[in-house]
Protein backbone atom coordinates (compact mmCIF):
# COMPACT_ATOMS: atom_id res chain seq x y z
CA UNK A 1 0.00 0.00 0.00
CA UNK A 2 1.32 3.40 -0.90
CA UNK A 3 0.29 6.93 -0.28
CA UNK A 4 1.24 9.40 -2.97
CA UNK A 5 1.79 12.81 -1.50
CA UNK A 6 1.28 16.02 -3.40
CA UNK A 7 2.01 19.23 -1.52
CA UNK A 8 0.92 22.61 -2.85
CA UNK A 9 2.03 25.80 -1.10
CA UNK A 10 0.49 29.19 -1.64
CA UNK A 11 -0.25 32.36 0.30
CA UNK A 12 -3.55 34.19 0.39
CA UNK A 13 -1.56 37.41 0.73
CA UNK A 14 1.87 37.71 -0.95
CA UNK A 15 4.69 37.02 1.56
CA UNK A 16 6.28 40.40 0.93
CA UNK A 17 3.14 42.11 2.27
CA UNK A 18 2.46 39.92 5.32
CA UNK A 19 6.09 39.43 6.30
CA UNK A 20 5.26 35.73 6.83
CA UNK A 21 5.87 32.66 4.67
CA UNK A 22 3.96 29.55 5.85
CA UNK A 23 5.14 26.17 4.63
CA UNK A 24 3.85 22.62 5.18
CA UNK A 25 6.03 19.60 4.50
CA UNK A 26 5.54 15.85 4.95
CA UNK A 27 8.44 13.63 5.98
CA UNK A 28 8.28 11.51 2.82
CA UNK A 29 6.17 10.85 -0.25
CA UNK A 30 5.38 7.14 0.24
CA UNK A 31 3.44 5.61 3.14
CA UNK A 32 2.24 2.14 4.09
CA UNK A 33 -0.88 1.31 6.13
CA UNK A 34 -0.22 1.85 9.79
CA UNK A 35 2.56 4.35 9.09
CA UNK A 36 2.67 7.66 10.90
CA UNK A 37 2.40 10.68 8.62
CA UNK A 38 4.50 13.52 9.97
CA UNK A 39 3.71 17.03 8.73
CA UNK A 40 5.93 19.92 9.78
CA UNK A 41 4.58 23.46 9.67
CA UNK A 42 7.14 26.24 9.40
CA UNK A 43 6.60 29.99 9.48
CA UNK A 44 9.40 32.27 8.27
CA UNK A 45 8.78 35.76 9.62
CA UNK A 46 10.37 39.09 8.76
CA UNK A 47 7.71 41.49 10.07
CA UNK A 48 8.80 42.45 13.64
CA UNK A 49 5.25 42.81 14.92
CA UNK A 50 4.29 39.33 13.66
CA UNK A 51 7.44 37.85 15.20
CA UNK A 52 6.67 39.52 18.54
CA UNK A 53 3.12 38.21 18.47
CA UNK A 54 4.28 34.63 17.92
CA UNK A 55 7.13 34.93 20.42
CA UNK A 56 4.92 36.20 23.24
CA UNK A 57 2.00 33.94 22.36
CA UNK A 58 1.91 30.22 21.65
CA UNK A 59 3.81 30.33 18.37
CA UNK A 60 2.20 28.08 15.78
CA UNK A 61 0.05 26.30 18.36
CA UNK A 62 -2.83 28.50 17.27
CA UNK A 63 -2.57 27.66 13.57
CA UNK A 64 -6.01 26.59 12.45
CA UNK A 65 -6.16 23.22 10.65
CA UNK A 66 -9.28 22.72 8.59
CA UNK A 67 -11.18 19.45 8.70
CA UNK A 68 -9.27 16.41 7.54
CA UNK A 69 -11.08 14.04 5.20
CA UNK A 70 -10.32 10.41 4.43
CA UNK A 71 -9.00 7.26 6.12
CA UNK A 72 -6.54 8.84 8.56
CA UNK A 73 -6.64 9.75 12.23
CA UNK A 74 -4.99 12.77 13.78
CA UNK A 75 -2.67 11.57 16.53
CA UNK A 76 -1.05 14.54 18.23
CA UNK A 77 0.49 17.95 17.75
CA UNK A 78 4.02 18.81 18.77
CA UNK A 79 4.63 22.00 20.68
CA UNK A 80 5.75 24.88 18.52
CA UNK A 81 9.40 25.83 18.74
CA UNK A 82 11.10 29.15 18.19
CA UNK A 83 14.50 28.88 16.60
CA UNK A 84 16.96 31.69 16.31
CA UNK A 85 16.69 32.98 12.81
CA UNK A 86 19.30 34.20 10.38
CA UNK A 87 20.37 37.78 9.94
CA UNK A 88 19.96 38.64 6.27
CA UNK A 89 21.60 42.02 5.80
CA UNK A 90 20.13 44.21 8.56
CA UNK A 91 17.02 42.11 9.11
CA UNK A 92 16.34 39.05 11.25
CA UNK A 93 14.29 36.18 9.82
CA UNK A 94 12.72 34.02 12.54
CA UNK A 95 11.42 30.50 12.09
CA UNK A 96 8.70 28.85 14.15
CA UNK A 97 7.96 25.15 13.65
CA UNK A 98 5.28 22.71 14.70
CA UNK A 99 4.76 19.00 13.94
CA UNK A 100 1.36 17.41 13.33
CA UNK A 101 1.05 13.59 13.31
CA UNK A 102 -1.52 11.43 11.52
CA UNK A 103 -1.99 7.67 11.15
CA UNK A 104 -2.85 6.10 7.77
CA UNK A 105 -5.65 3.63 8.42
CA UNK A 106 -7.14 2.23 5.21
CA UNK A 107 -7.12 2.50 1.42
CA UNK A 108 -8.67 5.59 -0.05
CA UNK A 109 -8.10 9.28 -0.67
CA UNK A 110 -7.27 11.67 2.14
CA UNK A 111 -6.75 15.40 2.41
CA UNK A 112 -4.68 16.85 5.25
CA UNK A 113 -5.15 20.52 6.08
CA UNK A 114 -5.16 23.23 4.85
CA UNK A 115 -3.47 25.23 7.61
CA UNK A 116 -4.04 28.93 8.16
CA UNK A 117 -2.11 31.49 10.20
CA UNK A 118 -3.67 34.84 11.02
CA UNK A 119 -1.30 37.80 10.72
CA UNK A 120 -1.75 41.53 11.19
CA UNK A 121 -1.99 41.91 7.41
CA UNK A 122 -4.35 39.01 6.80
CA UNK A 123 -4.32 35.20 6.67
CA UNK A 124 -1.46 33.16 5.22
CA UNK A 125 -2.27 29.60 4.14
CA UNK A 126 -0.32 26.42 3.48
CA UNK A 127 -2.86 24.54 1.41
CA UNK A 128 -4.13 20.99 1.82
CA UNK A 129 -2.08 17.86 1.25
CA UNK A 130 -4.04 15.33 -0.83
CA UNK A 131 -2.93 11.73 -0.23
CA UNK A 132 -3.81 8.57 -2.10
CA UNK A 133 -3.61 5.29 -0.17
CA UNK A 134 -3.64 2.21 -2.40
CA UNK A 135 -4.78 -1.36 -1.79
CA UNK A 136 -2.10 -3.66 -0.32
CA UNK A 137 -0.85 -6.65 -2.32
CA UNK A 138 -2.81 -9.84 -1.75
CA UNK A 139 0.21 -12.16 -1.98
CA UNK A 140 2.10 -13.37 1.07
CA UNK A 141 5.52 -12.17 2.18
CA UNK A 142 6.74 -15.75 1.65
CA UNK A 143 7.18 -14.95 -2.05
CA UNK A 144 10.54 -13.48 -1.07
CA UNK A 145 11.90 -17.04 -0.68
CA UNK A 146 11.55 -17.46 -4.45
CA UNK A 147 13.74 -14.39 -5.14
CA UNK A 148 17.38 -15.44 -4.85
CA UNK A 149 20.47 -13.22 -4.60
CA UNK A 150 22.62 -13.66 -7.73
CA UNK A 151 26.33 -12.99 -8.21
CA UNK A 152 28.12 -12.94 -11.57
CA UNK A 153 31.93 -12.70 -11.78
CA UNK A 154 34.14 -11.85 -14.74
CA UNK A 155 37.76 -13.00 -14.46
CA UNK A 156 40.97 -11.32 -15.56
CA UNK A 157 42.75 -13.20 -18.37
CA UNK A 158 45.58 -13.91 -15.95
CA UNK A 159 43.30 -14.94 -13.09
CA UNK A 160 41.39 -13.18 -10.35
CA UNK A 161 38.07 -11.34 -10.47
CA UNK A 162 37.99 -8.36 -12.83
CA UNK A 163 34.56 -7.20 -11.65
CA UNK A 164 31.41 -8.55 -10.03
CA UNK A 165 27.73 -7.89 -10.69
CA UNK A 166 25.12 -8.42 -7.96
CA UNK A 167 21.39 -8.73 -8.41
CA UNK A 168 18.49 -11.17 -8.06
CA UNK A 169 16.85 -14.05 -9.91
CA UNK A 170 13.33 -15.45 -9.50
CA UNK A 171 12.42 -19.13 -9.36
CA UNK A 172 9.53 -19.33 -11.82
CA UNK A 173 8.95 -23.07 -11.81
CA UNK A 174 10.86 -26.05 -10.55
CA UNK A 175 13.85 -25.51 -12.84
CA UNK A 176 13.91 -21.99 -14.32
CA UNK A 177 15.48 -18.76 -13.07
CA UNK A 178 14.40 -15.38 -14.44
CA UNK A 179 16.89 -12.51 -14.21
CA UNK A 180 18.38 -9.54 -16.09
CA UNK A 181 20.56 -10.31 -19.10
CA UNK A 182 23.02 -7.51 -18.32
CA UNK A 183 23.83 -9.23 -15.01
CA UNK A 184 24.96 -12.54 -16.50
CA UNK A 185 26.09 -11.74 -20.04
CA UNK A 186 29.78 -12.53 -20.46
CA UNK A 187 30.14 -13.79 -16.87
CA UNK A 188 32.67 -16.54 -16.17
CA UNK A 189 30.95 -17.65 -12.97
CA UNK A 190 27.30 -17.29 -11.91
CA UNK A 191 25.95 -18.31 -8.51
CA UNK A 192 22.67 -17.93 -6.64
CA UNK A 193 22.26 -18.05 -2.87
CA UNK A 194 19.46 -20.31 -1.62
CA UNK A 195 17.32 -19.41 1.45
CA UNK A 196 19.44 -21.77 3.57
CA UNK A 197 22.57 -19.79 2.68
CA UNK A 198 23.97 -22.46 0.38
CA UNK A 199 25.29 -21.26 -3.00
CA UNK A 200 24.43 -23.00 -6.25
CA UNK A 201 26.29 -22.58 -9.56
CA UNK A 202 24.29 -21.64 -12.67
CA UNK A 203 25.78 -22.81 -15.98
CA UNK A 204 22.86 -23.33 -18.37
CA UNK A 205 19.87 -21.47 -19.73
CA UNK A 206 17.16 -21.46 -22.36
CA UNK A 207 16.98 -17.98 -23.82
CA UNK A 208 18.04 -14.35 -23.52
CA UNK A 209 17.02 -11.13 -25.24
CA UNK A 210 19.07 -7.96 -24.98
CA UNK A 211 16.11 -5.89 -26.24
CA UNK A 212 14.16 -6.67 -23.07
CA UNK A 213 17.26 -7.19 -20.87
CA UNK A 214 16.05 -10.57 -19.59
CA UNK A 215 17.41 -14.11 -19.43
CA UNK A 216 15.87 -17.48 -18.55
CA UNK A 217 18.38 -19.78 -16.84
CA UNK A 218 18.37 -23.33 -15.48
CA UNK A 219 18.39 -24.28 -11.79
CA UNK A 220 18.46 -27.77 -10.28
CA UNK A 221 14.86 -28.77 -9.49
CA UNK A 222 15.97 -30.95 -6.57
CA UNK A 223 17.61 -27.96 -4.87
CA UNK A 224 14.40 -25.95 -5.25
CA UNK A 225 12.38 -28.74 -3.67
CA UNK A 226 14.86 -29.23 -0.82
CA UNK A 227 14.68 -25.51 0.04
CA UNK A 228 10.85 -25.61 0.07
CA UNK A 229 10.67 -22.74 -2.41
CA UNK A 230 7.22 -22.01 -3.84
CA UNK A 231 7.92 -20.93 -7.44
CA UNK A 232 6.36 -17.75 -8.78
CA UNK A 233 3.95 -17.74 -11.73
CA UNK A 234 3.84 -15.60 -14.83
CA UNK A 235 0.89 -13.25 -15.22
CA UNK A 236 -1.49 -13.71 -18.10
CA UNK A 237 -0.92 -11.33 -20.99
CA UNK A 238 -2.45 -7.83 -20.77
CA UNK A 239 -3.10 -8.04 -17.02
CA UNK A 240 -1.53 -4.67 -16.23
CA UNK A 241 -1.83 -1.22 -17.73
CA UNK A 242 -0.40 2.22 -16.99
CA UNK A 243 -1.79 3.42 -13.67
CA UNK A 244 -1.98 -0.04 -12.07
CA UNK A 245 -0.22 -0.86 -8.81
CA UNK A 246 2.81 -3.15 -9.06
CA UNK A 247 5.25 -4.57 -6.50
CA UNK A 248 8.99 -5.22 -6.82
CA UNK A 249 10.48 -7.92 -4.58
CA UNK A 250 14.15 -7.34 -3.79
CA UNK A 251 15.51 -9.72 -1.18
CA UNK A 252 13.24 -9.43 1.87
CA UNK A 253 11.92 -6.03 0.81
CA UNK A 254 8.71 -5.39 -1.14
CA UNK A 255 8.56 -2.01 -2.88
CA UNK A 256 5.19 -0.71 -4.07
CA UNK A 257 4.58 1.65 -6.97
CA UNK A 258 2.33 2.41 -9.90
CA UNK A 259 2.93 2.18 -13.62
CA UNK A 260 3.47 5.43 -15.46
CA UNK A 261 1.27 6.44 -18.35
CA UNK A 262 3.74 6.78 -21.24
CA UNK A 263 1.77 7.29 -24.48
CA UNK A 264 4.59 6.32 -26.83
CA UNK A 265 5.26 3.12 -24.86
CA UNK A 266 1.66 2.08 -24.20
CA UNK A 267 1.80 -0.99 -26.46
CA UNK A 268 5.35 -2.06 -25.67
CA UNK A 269 6.69 -4.52 -23.11
CA UNK A 270 8.72 -1.81 -21.41
CA UNK A 271 7.32 -0.61 -18.09
CA UNK A 272 8.25 2.45 -16.06
CA UNK A 273 6.97 2.55 -12.50
CA UNK A 274 7.49 4.51 -9.28
CA UNK A 275 8.86 1.63 -7.19
CA UNK A 276 11.91 2.58 -5.13
CA UNK A 277 14.79 0.54 -6.55
CA UNK A 278 18.36 0.63 -5.26
CA UNK A 279 21.68 -0.31 -6.90
CA UNK A 280 21.99 -4.10 -6.93
CA UNK A 281 18.24 -4.73 -7.36
CA UNK A 282 18.47 -5.67 -11.07
CA UNK A 283 16.83 -8.98 -11.93
CA UNK A 284 14.13 -8.62 -9.26
CA UNK A 285 10.59 -9.58 -10.27
CA UNK A 286 7.83 -7.03 -10.78
CA UNK A 287 4.56 -8.52 -9.51
CA UNK A 288 0.86 -7.84 -9.85
CA UNK A 289 -1.28 -7.44 -6.75
CA UNK A 290 -1.94 -11.20 -6.94
CA UNK A 291 1.79 -11.98 -6.94
CA UNK A 292 2.26 -12.93 -10.61
CA UNK A 293 5.30 -11.77 -12.59
CA UNK A 294 4.80 -9.08 -15.24
CA UNK A 295 8.36 -7.76 -15.46
CA UNK A 296 12.04 -8.06 -14.63
CA UNK A 297 13.67 -5.02 -13.04
CA UNK A 298 16.42 -3.64 -15.28
CA UNK A 299 17.32 -0.32 -13.64
CA UNK A 300 16.10 2.21 -11.14
CA UNK A 301 16.60 5.68 -9.75
CA UNK A 302 15.80 5.72 -6.06
CA UNK A 303 15.03 9.02 -4.39
CA UNK A 304 18.33 10.41 -3.13
CA UNK A 305 18.33 12.30 0.17
CA UNK A 306 20.48 15.19 -1.01
CA UNK A 307 19.46 18.84 -1.33
CA UNK A 308 20.92 19.08 -4.85
CA UNK A 309 18.92 16.10 -6.17
CA UNK A 310 15.22 16.21 -6.99
CA UNK A 311 13.60 13.13 -5.47
CA UNK A 312 11.68 11.18 -8.10
CA UNK A 313 11.53 7.40 -7.75
CA UNK A 314 11.66 5.62 -11.08
CA UNK A 315 12.06 1.99 -12.08
CA UNK A 316 12.53 0.37 -15.50
CA UNK A 317 11.33 -3.21 -16.04
CA UNK A 318 10.66 -5.43 -19.05
CA UNK A 319 7.98 -8.02 -19.71
CA UNK A 320 9.92 -11.33 -20.02
CA UNK A 321 7.16 -13.55 -21.41
CA UNK A 322 8.71 -13.85 -24.92
CA UNK A 323 11.56 -15.82 -23.30
CA UNK A 324 9.40 -18.79 -22.31
CA UNK A 325 8.72 -20.25 -25.76
CA UNK A 326 11.71 -22.70 -25.65
CA UNK A 327 10.63 -23.98 -22.23
CA UNK A 328 7.02 -24.35 -23.33
CA UNK A 329 8.12 -26.30 -26.40
CA UNK A 330 10.16 -28.74 -24.29
CA UNK A 331 13.63 -27.63 -25.42
CA UNK A 332 16.64 -28.59 -23.30
CA UNK A 333 18.77 -25.92 -21.60
CA UNK A 334 22.13 -25.08 -23.18
CA UNK A 335 25.33 -23.38 -22.12
CA UNK A 336 24.89 -19.74 -21.14
CA UNK A 337 27.73 -18.87 -23.54
CA UNK A 338 25.51 -20.10 -26.39
CA UNK A 339 22.84 -17.53 -25.48
CA UNK A 340 25.02 -14.63 -26.65
CA UNK A 341 24.03 -12.86 -29.85
CA UNK A 342 27.20 -10.92 -30.70
CA UNK A 343 25.77 -9.12 -33.74
CA UNK A 344 22.70 -7.88 -31.90
CA UNK A 345 22.83 -4.06 -31.57
CA UNK A 346 21.58 -4.11 -27.99
CA UNK A 347 24.26 -6.64 -27.01
CA UNK A 348 26.94 -4.47 -28.57
CA UNK A 349 25.61 -1.45 -26.68
CA UNK A 350 25.88 -3.48 -23.46
CA UNK A 351 29.54 -4.12 -24.31
CA UNK A 352 30.17 -0.37 -24.64
CA UNK A 353 28.29 0.29 -21.37
CA UNK A 354 30.50 -2.24 -19.60
CA UNK A 355 33.66 -0.73 -21.13
CA UNK A 356 32.63 2.76 -19.98
CA UNK A 357 31.93 1.48 -16.46
CA UNK A 358 35.31 -0.27 -16.37
CA UNK A 359 37.08 2.89 -17.52
CA UNK A 360 35.22 5.02 -14.93
CA UNK A 361 36.44 2.69 -12.18
CA UNK A 362 40.05 3.04 -13.35
CA UNK A 363 40.33 -0.56 -14.53
CA UNK A 364 40.92 0.29 -18.20
CA UNK A 365 43.77 2.05 -20.01
CA UNK A 366 41.50 3.06 -22.90
CA UNK A 367 41.49 6.84 -23.42
CA UNK A 368 37.94 6.81 -24.75
CA UNK A 369 38.77 7.35 -28.42
CA UNK A 370 38.11 3.72 -29.32
CA UNK A 371 34.81 3.76 -27.41
CA UNK A 372 33.66 6.89 -29.24
CA UNK A 373 34.54 5.27 -32.56
CA UNK A 374 32.44 2.25 -31.60
CA UNK A 375 29.55 4.52 -30.57
CA UNK A 376 29.70 6.37 -33.89
CA UNK A 377 29.55 3.09 -35.82
CA UNK A 378 26.62 1.89 -33.69
CA UNK A 379 24.80 5.18 -34.22
CA UNK A 380 25.25 5.03 -37.99
CA UNK A 381 23.95 1.47 -38.02
CA UNK A 382 20.98 2.33 -35.79
CA UNK A 383 20.03 5.36 -37.92
CA UNK A 384 20.12 3.31 -41.12
CA UNK A 385 17.77 0.61 -39.79
CA UNK A 386 14.55 0.16 -41.83
CA UNK A 387 12.56 1.15 -38.73
CA UNK A 388 14.80 3.17 -36.38
CA UNK A 389 14.48 2.22 -32.71
CA UNK A 390 13.99 5.41 -30.66
CA UNK A 391 14.93 3.76 -27.35
CA UNK A 392 18.14 2.31 -28.78
CA UNK A 393 19.11 5.72 -30.21
CA UNK A 394 18.33 7.34 -26.86
CA UNK A 395 20.65 4.88 -25.08
CA UNK A 396 23.40 5.64 -27.58
CA UNK A 397 23.00 9.34 -26.80
CA UNK A 398 23.33 8.66 -23.08
CA UNK A 399 26.52 6.69 -23.68
CA UNK A 400 27.97 9.39 -25.93
CA UNK A 401 27.23 12.03 -23.31
CA UNK A 402 28.78 9.83 -20.61
CA UNK A 403 31.86 9.44 -22.83
CA UNK A 404 32.13 13.23 -23.13
CA UNK A 405 31.00 13.80 -26.74
CA UNK A 406 28.09 16.26 -26.54
CA UNK A 407 27.68 16.61 -30.30
CA UNK A 408 27.46 12.86 -30.84
CA UNK A 409 24.90 12.74 -28.03
CA UNK A 410 22.89 15.50 -29.71
CA UNK A 411 22.94 13.58 -33.00
CA UNK A 412 21.63 10.46 -31.25
CA UNK A 413 18.87 12.33 -29.37
CA UNK A 414 17.71 14.07 -32.56
CA UNK A 415 17.64 10.71 -34.35
CA UNK A 416 15.55 9.29 -31.48
CA UNK A 417 13.11 12.20 -31.75
CA UNK A 418 12.94 11.74 -35.51
CA UNK A 419 11.84 8.14 -34.84
CA UNK A 420 9.51 9.14 -31.99
CA UNK A 421 8.91 12.89 -31.45
CA UNK A 422 7.36 12.25 -28.00
CA UNK A 423 10.18 10.11 -26.57
CA UNK A 424 10.40 11.44 -23.01
CA UNK A 425 14.09 10.63 -22.41
CA UNK A 426 15.41 12.18 -25.62
CA UNK A 427 13.23 15.27 -25.16
CA UNK A 428 14.43 15.80 -21.60
CA UNK A 429 18.13 15.31 -22.35
CA UNK A 430 18.20 17.48 -25.45
CA UNK A 431 16.34 20.10 -23.41
CA UNK A 432 19.26 20.05 -20.96
CA UNK A 433 21.68 20.58 -23.84
CA UNK A 434 19.67 23.65 -24.91
CA UNK A 435 19.84 25.00 -21.33
CA UNK A 436 23.66 24.84 -21.36
CA UNK A 437 23.55 26.85 -24.60
CA UNK A 438 20.98 29.30 -23.15
CA UNK A 439 18.57 28.47 -25.96
CA UNK A 440 15.67 28.91 -23.56
CA UNK A 441 12.83 28.72 -26.07
CA UNK A 442 13.98 25.41 -27.57
CA UNK A 443 14.64 24.00 -24.09
CA UNK A 444 11.14 24.98 -22.99
CA UNK A 445 9.60 23.19 -25.99
CA UNK A 446 11.29 19.89 -25.17
CA UNK A 447 10.68 20.09 -21.41
CA UNK A 448 6.99 20.82 -22.01
CA UNK A 449 6.64 17.56 -23.95
CA UNK A 450 8.09 15.61 -21.01
CA UNK A 451 6.10 17.41 -18.31
CA UNK A 452 2.78 16.50 -19.94
CA UNK A 453 2.90 13.08 -18.25
CA UNK A 454 4.99 10.07 -17.40
CA UNK A 455 8.40 9.88 -15.73
CA UNK A 456 10.70 12.84 -15.16
CA UNK A 457 7.76 15.24 -15.21
CA UNK A 458 9.00 17.00 -12.06
CA UNK A 459 12.51 17.33 -13.48
CA UNK A 460 11.00 18.60 -16.72
CA UNK A 461 8.88 21.11 -14.80
CA UNK A 462 12.06 22.39 -13.19
CA UNK A 463 13.61 22.68 -16.66
CA UNK A 464 10.56 24.67 -17.78
CA UNK A 465 11.01 26.96 -14.78
CA UNK A 466 14.67 27.58 -15.62
CA UNK A 467 13.70 28.27 -19.23
CA UNK A 468 11.01 30.72 -18.10
CA UNK A 469 13.60 32.54 -15.98
CA UNK A 470 15.89 32.76 -19.01
CA UNK A 471 12.99 34.26 -20.97
CA UNK A 472 12.25 36.70 -18.08
CA UNK A 473 8.80 35.13 -17.60
CA UNK A 474 9.04 35.45 -13.83
CA UNK A 475 5.39 34.90 -12.90
CA UNK A 476 5.36 31.66 -14.88
CA UNK A 477 8.72 30.64 -13.40
CA UNK A 478 7.38 31.21 -9.87
CA UNK A 479 4.34 29.03 -10.52
CA UNK A 480 6.47 26.23 -12.01
CA UNK A 481 9.01 26.35 -9.17
CA UNK A 482 6.21 26.03 -6.62
CA UNK A 483 5.02 22.92 -8.47
CA UNK A 484 8.52 21.44 -8.25
CA UNK A 485 8.77 22.24 -4.54
CA UNK A 486 5.35 20.67 -4.04
CA UNK A 487 6.83 17.34 -5.16
CA UNK A 488 10.10 17.78 -3.22
CA UNK A 489 10.22 20.63 -0.67
CA UNK A 490 13.86 19.78 0.07
CA UNK A 491 15.16 20.46 -3.46
CA UNK A 492 17.53 23.35 -2.73
CA UNK A 493 18.25 24.54 -6.32
CA UNK A 494 14.53 25.15 -6.94
CA UNK A 495 14.22 27.06 -3.67
CA UNK A 496 17.28 29.14 -4.61
CA UNK A 497 15.76 29.91 -8.02
CA UNK A 498 12.50 30.89 -6.31
CA UNK A 499 14.48 33.38 -4.25
CA UNK A 500 16.09 34.74 -7.42
CA UNK A 501 12.62 35.15 -8.94
CA UNK A 502 11.50 37.11 -5.87
CA UNK A 503 14.49 39.43 -6.31
CA UNK A 504 13.73 39.85 -10.00
CA UNK A 505 10.17 40.86 -9.06
CA UNK A 506 11.44 43.31 -6.43
CA UNK A 507 10.29 41.22 -3.42
CA UNK A 508 13.38 41.35 -1.18
CA UNK A 509 11.46 40.30 1.94
CA UNK A 510 10.28 37.15 0.19
CA UNK A 511 13.86 36.40 -0.88
CA UNK A 512 15.07 36.78 2.72
CA UNK A 513 12.44 34.34 3.99
CA UNK A 514 13.51 31.82 1.36
CA UNK A 515 17.16 32.32 2.36
CA UNK A 516 16.28 31.37 5.93
CA UNK A 517 14.53 28.23 4.65
CA UNK A 518 17.61 27.40 2.56
CA UNK A 519 19.85 27.50 5.64
CA UNK A 520 17.92 24.46 6.92
CA UNK A 521 18.73 22.55 3.72
CA UNK A 522 22.14 23.59 2.47
CA UNK A 523 24.30 26.52 3.53
CA UNK A 524 25.92 26.66 0.06
CA UNK A 525 22.66 27.69 -1.64
CA UNK A 526 21.73 29.96 1.27
CA UNK A 527 25.06 31.82 1.00
CA UNK A 528 24.59 32.23 -2.75
CA UNK A 529 21.14 33.74 -2.30
CA UNK A 530 22.38 35.95 0.54
CA UNK A 531 25.10 37.27 -1.76
CA UNK A 532 22.48 38.10 -4.40
CA UNK A 533 20.46 40.01 -1.79
CA UNK A 534 23.41 41.90 -0.33
CA UNK A 535 25.14 42.55 -3.65
CA UNK A 536 22.63 43.16 -6.46
CA UNK A 537 25.37 42.85 -9.07
CA UNK A 538 25.45 39.09 -8.30
CA UNK A 539 21.68 38.67 -8.66
CA UNK A 540 18.99 39.42 -11.22
CA UNK A 541 17.76 42.94 -11.78
CA UNK A 542 14.22 43.81 -10.77
CA UNK A 543 12.49 43.18 -14.07
CA UNK A 544 8.97 42.63 -15.27
CA UNK A 545 8.25 40.10 -17.97
CA UNK A 546 9.79 41.21 -21.24
CA UNK A 547 7.44 41.76 -24.20
CA UNK A 548 7.95 39.33 -27.05
CA UNK A 549 8.20 40.68 -30.60
CA UNK A 550 5.81 39.29 -33.20
CA UNK A 551 5.81 39.59 -36.96
CA UNK A 552 3.12 42.28 -36.65
CA UNK A 553 5.58 44.44 -34.69
CA UNK A 554 8.15 44.45 -37.50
Amino acid sequence: MIAILMLFLQSVVPPGQTGVRLQAEADRAVYLPGDTIRVELSAYITAPSSADALRTGRGLDNVAAHATEGPVRRLSDGRSQSRDGHAIMDQMVYRYARTVLYAALAPGTVTLGPWQLETEHGPVVATALPLRIADPPSFQASVTRAVLPLRADVFHPGGGIAYRRNGYASVVNGMTLLTSWHLVRGADRIEVTLPSGRTLPVRKGWSAQAEIDAALLYIDAAAVADEQISPLSMAADHTVAPGDWVYAVTGNRISSGWLHVVPDQADSRRWLATNRIRPGDSGSPLLTREGNIVGVVAAGMAGVQHPDVLREDLMLAYDPRPLFEPVMSGASPRSIDDLNQPENLYNRIMDVEMALATRAQGRSSDTGTLLLEQLLLLLEEAESAPIPDAELLHRLGLLAQHAGDRELARQAYLAALNADPQHYGANYLIGLLHVTEQDWSSADTHFTRVASGGPFRHLATYGMARSAMGLHQFDRAESLLNQVLASDPGFAPALFDLGQVQLAKGNRLGAKQITSALYRLDSYWARRLTRSIEHPEFGPSALSELPRLTLDDL
